[in-house]
């Protein structure tokens, strides 16, 4: 892994919270569109907020596991990786981030599971904006990703197109050499949801 990485120190135990100001209309907050100009050029100006989770599901086995996915999109493209994506503009976190689930993977997720595991800020050299560089726009993508742990409660595991072959990674399988293999946001974030599926 040829990542800088820099991690962080943090206070033992500490918070996250959703604020939304009394008499907010999440409505109008919303963005319906997907793909249009405004949203991918915005990637390329903005340091856009993401989503993830880490999935607890049992195995064909019926052990307990994480769920990682291989991603066939940029960024992180090949590699294991979480569910979620970017934030839905004016929906609170669990709802949006359930919804991301469900749709990537077909399982549904107990909403009051979350659990905070952690923050990355993450700079890209892959430009997925096909059109940025003729429109001169800066290059690369600069996210911010929250990871959280959840547990399905539900569904049938039907992975989308932007997806493939789940691994459901028992506390047994989670060995050093499998952690190695992993990039350090979701290394790091297996090492706090692993135990948690006690």
């Amino acid at each position: 892994m040829t990542d800088k990485i820099t991690e962080f120190k943090t206070v033992e135990n500490p918070f996250f919270m959703e604020s939304i100001e009394n008499g907010t209309d999440l409505e109008t907050l919303r963005y319906k569109g997907r793909g249009e100009a405004v949203y991918a050029d915005g990637r390329q100006v903005l340091v856009r907020s993401c989503h993830d989770a880490l999935v607890s599901c049992d195995n064909d086995y019926g052990r307990m596991g994480i769920l990682l996915v291989r991603r066939n999109a940029e960024p992180a493209r090949g590699y294991l990786w979480s569910l979620g994506g970017f934030f839905d503009r004016g929906v609170p976190t669990n709802t949006s981030l359930a919804s991301r689930i469900k749709g990537e993977s077909g399982l549904e997720v107990n909403e009051e599971s979350f659990v905070v595991l952690g923050h990355i800020r993450a700079m890209w050299n892959t430009t997925p904006n096909k059109e940025a560089e003729q429109k001169k726009l800066p290059l690369g993508i600069d996210d911010t990703g929250l990871l959280f742990y959840a547990k399905s409660s539900g569904g049938k595991l039907n992975l989308d197109k932007l997806h493939d072959r789940p691994k459901i990674i028992t506390p047994g399988m989670y060995t050093t050499d499998f952690r190695e293999s992993l990039h350090p946001y979701i290394s790091m974030g297996m090492d706090r949801a692993i135990p948690l599926l006690k």
